[in-house]
């Protein structure tokens, strides 16, 4: 889903996991079946929904499955399906058929499993699953029975103020602000560095708000090119473009009573900014290439981790729509503007680490605490959790060392070496552990180290250790 989000009013493409069509289908009863199927998802099903090809990647999930889990529109495409339900589902089809039902989706046929948000938290679930043919395989249908108030209490009891972490002054000012704007319906403008968490910020907005009970739509406006962008925020008619062979709603009208996050707003085209501003003043949409206007009833929290009157300046931004957006600033502190806050968010990362890859409980050491307050941290809190989980996974024991960390450095600790023996031992060592800590997947432990899947392949050879398998 990194080029197409993927929403109740439409199916992915060019993934042809979804499309309709009587002559696709053989028997009547299928036919029958796909009917039901389309009329559920494409009218608004209000259950979170997911569907999984046959290798068991996601290929459709509504608002609501993305709002239950904490993700955003375009982070669970082809992701495999333990990743948010690492438990409920069996991954083969053989298992799958003695416990479905054709898809009837008011009728109970649930069966217990286990849910994942983005952030780590695990919940209780029941699922509906289904099976729906489609040339010649079978596509795995879930409906998700689950209280998204009690998920997301449970985590703000574990994470602290609706996700977000810490005690520091900047931080309690923080929640302040968020409590106070939380109850109006005014464009809220979230600014901060990367990994700072503006998404969290603007989830604990909605959690909070009026709305709340409606979905919270989340994008990022920099992820994809303008032409689809336009169609994702807007929708198009049928025929709009080549391929468009059916009309679609826009994530405007998806998060219709709801909450609509446009990330990294200052990627967007002067264009696509026109009709953000339209649509902010005048609160109607049109689709693209049609020549009808809809009323829309969204509020619309907006991030940057740049300065939009600098971009007003290099004439990459609209100077009206930058007034409109800074009416309510939010600006969120970094990381080394809080490092009082740092033993609890790397308590709570260790936590969820650990419990994520089922370890047993590990702490910080005195000297490993006393290395993170050490570092920039220019990659802020995102960056902090990367560090931390490469700890919880290649630490030895119950306690986590500075060396156990592998920090970004520019010559990286696993670059091949000329003669040097200790070098080559420690690099052989982390290699191997990174190894050792996923379980053998050479393309998790290349994003473990931070570096090229072809790159650790090299450097395997090159420290005899194999090449890839």
């Amino acid at each position: 889903m990194n080029h197409a989000s993927i929403s109740p009013a439409r199916m992915p493409c060019p993934e042809p996991a979804l499309l309709t069509g009587p002559s696709l289908l053989e028997r009547p009863d299928d036919l029958r079946r796909w009917a039901e199927l389309q009329q559920a998802l494409l009218t608004g099903f209000p259950l979170p929904v997911l569907v999984a090809n046959t290798a068991f990647r996601i290929v459709h999930a509504n608002t609501q499955c993305l709002e239950l889990f904490g993700y955003a529109h375009g982070e669970l495409w082809q992701a495999p399906v333990e990743q948010v339900i690492p438990e409920g589902i069996p991954l083969s089809g053989a298992g799958i058929v003695g416990r479905v039902q054709p898809f009837r989706p008011n009728v109970a046929g649930r069966h217990p499993g286990l849910g994942r948000t983005k952030h780590g938290q695990e919940f209780a679930l029941e699922l509906d699953l289904s099976l729906v043919p489609y040339e010649g395989q079978s596509y795995t249908i879930a409906v998700i029975h689950a209280q998204a108030a009690a998920v997301e209490e449970e985590a703000a009891d574990e994470a602290g103020f609706l996700g977000l972490v810490g005690e520091s002054q900047p931080m309690r000012e923080l929640q302040g602000l968020i409590r106070r704007l939380a109850g109006c319906d005014t464009t809220v403008l979230i600014l901060g560095e990367s990994g700072t968490g503006k998404e969290l910020v603007a989830r604990a907005i909605h959690r909070l708000s009026p709305r709340r009970a409606q979905p919270l739509v989340a994008i990022d406006c920099g992820a994809l090119p303008e032409p689809l962008l336009e169609s994702e925020l807007f929708g198009h008619v049928k025929g709009a473009f080549t391929g468009a062979i059916r009309s679609k709603r826009g994530l405007f009208q998806e998060a219709e009573r709801g909450t609509l996050f446009l990330d990294e707003v200052t990627n967007t085209s002067l264009a696509i900014q026109a009709k953000l501003l339209r649509a902010l003043q005048e609160h109607e949409i049109r689709p693209v290439g049609g020549n009808q206007s809809f009323a829309v009833n969204v509020r619309v929290l907006v991030a940057s981790n740049k300065s939009l009157e600098q971009a007003v300046l290099e004439q990459r931004f609209r100077e009206d729509l930058c007034f409109r957006l800074s009416a309510l600033p939010l600006q969120l502190p970094p990381l080394r503007q809080r490092l009082e806050d740092l033993p609890m968010l790397a308590e709570h990362f260790i936590r969820r680490h650990c419990a994520h890859n089922r370890l047993p409980p590990k702490q910080l050491s005195p000297a490993a605490l006393d290395f993170l307050h050490q570092q920039a941290w220019p990659g802020n809190v995102r960056e902090l959790e990367h560090v931390l989980e490469r700890g919880v996974l290649l630490s030895r024991g119950p306690r986590i060392e500075p060396a156990d960390f592998v920090m970004q450095k520019s010559t990286p600790l696993v670059e091949p070496v000329n003669g040097n023996y200790a070098r080559e031992k420690e690099a052989q060592r982390v290699l191997q552990e990174a190894l050792q800590a996923t379980g053998q997947n050479r393309t998790a432990a290349a994003r473990l180290l931070r570096i090229s899947r072809s790159t650790l392949y090299n450097r395997l050879r090159r420290l005899h250790l194999g090449g890839p398998t």
